[in-house]
């Protein structure tokens, strides 16, 4: 944004500068010099060119850094700004899917967990794995 600001005001300058030459050459340089006014041109040339200092000055302010057009400076480093993450050299959101309770896995969509019961067979006690299953929250 501030180059674009920076080559605009260039553009308006190299116009003013355009246009006082072509009223200089018609109408003879001696004029303003002997009558001692400035003319309008001659300002609004003045105003452009401290404009373009100002942009100049304004655009040296990320120290020489060029971000890509999807992030931020922050602490001198290009970085994607908050809740965006970088995947293949672009910033995007974070997208968080579906999850399952700690330790469940999930497969094509629905949650898998496994626990223990005990089952008592005479007086032996037996633990048997019970795989069950649910949607994901």
């Amino acid at each position: 944004m501030k180059k674009l600001i920076s080559l605009m005001m260039i553009a308006l300058l190299s116009l003013g500068a355009n246009v006082s030459a072509q009223e200089e050459a018609e109408a003879g340089a001696a004029t303003d010099s002997v009558s001692g006014f400035i003319s309008e041109n001659k300002v609004v040339i003045g105003a452009v060119a401290v404009g373009v200092a100002a942009a100049i000055i304004a655009n040296n302010d990320d120290d020489g850094r060029d971000c890509r057009a999807d992030q931020i400076i922050v602490g001198g480093a290009c970085v994607c700004p908050s809740g965006q993450e970088e995947v293949n050299g672009v910033c995007q959101d974070i997208v968080t899917g579906p999850e399952c309770n700690a330790g469940d896995e999930l497969i094509d969509g629905i949650c898998y967990g496994t626990t223990l019961t005990e089952t008592l067979s005479g007086t032996t006690t037996i633990l048997v794995p019970v795989t069950f299953t649910y949607l994901p929250q």
